[in-house]
């Protein structure tokens, strides 16, 4: 497939609909269902002759309507995913700071929404939030490989899981982390620039700040898997810029990926 979906993956994730985290993909059974549920719908409303004697000899049935199955499908796919252990941890992660007012969900999601990366780069980042990635700690600890320890491959102090290589590890912290952080950073310092009339380059990728400082609160730091804080939605408004994060999204997640694939070949 390109790339586009990894094979130790969630399949549960590919027919969950894109604004809440899935591929958006409609499953074979499902559509079947569906047009049963629509045909029998549709019988049961009809005012034709023959319809109606199909609908007294009980030829056609359903319990449900089309809508009804469909959200009915979605509740139950949801529900299998923050389920899961190992897929679903990072959903379940976010669920949880969205009720406490942390996180965006709209917003996290809007990469997928908007369809910014390639198949590949999509099916690389959503594999890493289901920790599919082949990282050392997955050989050790999930497939039981005896030939590995599970630490890290880079600092070889910490087990080597997704979430240390995309934030936690002291030896990418040096600069692989720094650079992610600067090209994010960088195009709210061209908004800026061009804001206030200071000189800056035509296109915010070719931008090259003097100095782009991390602000000491976070408040304008994305999360390295695409998670969107709340409150960088206000910190943007009160600059006074575009909204950008669509933008900011996609330069934190390929910087991920860029570091992720990086380590991992290592």
């Amino acid at each position: 497939m390109a790339g586009a979906f990894n094979r130790k993956g969630s399949t549960v994730r590919l027919y969950r609909k894109r604004n809440e985290g899935g591929k958006g993909l409609i499953g074979i059974e499902d559509c079947v269902r569906l047009e049963e549920a629509n045909l029998a719908q549709y019988v049961q409303n009809s005012e034709e002759w023959l319809l109606q004697e199909v609908r007294e000899m009980g030829l056609v049935a359903s319990v449900e309507t089309g809508e009804e199955l469909k959200k009915r499908r979605d509740a139950e796919r949801k529900e299998s995913l923050l389920g899961k252990p190992l897929h679903g941890k990072y959903f379940a992660t976010v669920e949880k700071l969205a009720d406490e007012g942390d996180v965006d969900l709209d917003r996290t999601w809007q990469w997928l929404k908007g369809g910014f990366l390639t198949k590949a780069s999509e099916g690389y980042i959503m594999a890493a939030q289901e920790q599919a990635l082949q990282t050392k700690w997955r050989k050790s600890t999930i497939e039981g490989s005896e030939d590995e320890d599970g630490l890290c491959r880079i600092c070889g102090k910490w087990f080597e899981t997704v979430k240390h290589l995309v934030s936690g590890c002291s030896e990418l912290a040096k600069k692989q982390y720094r650079i992610r952080h600067d090209k994010v950073g960088s195009r709210i310092h061209w908004e800026l620039c061009r804001k206030y009339g200071i000189e800056c380059a035509s296109k915010w990728y070719d931008h090259v700040p003097s100095s782009v400082c991390k602000s000491k609160d976070g408040l304008f730091e994305l999360g390295a898997l695409g998670t969107v804080p709340k409150r960088l939605l206000g910190f943007l408004k009160d600059l006074g810029i575009p909204d950008v994060i669509g933008c900011m999204q996609t330069c934190a997640l390929l910087g991920t990926q860029r570091i992720l694939k990086n380590a991992l070949s290592i």
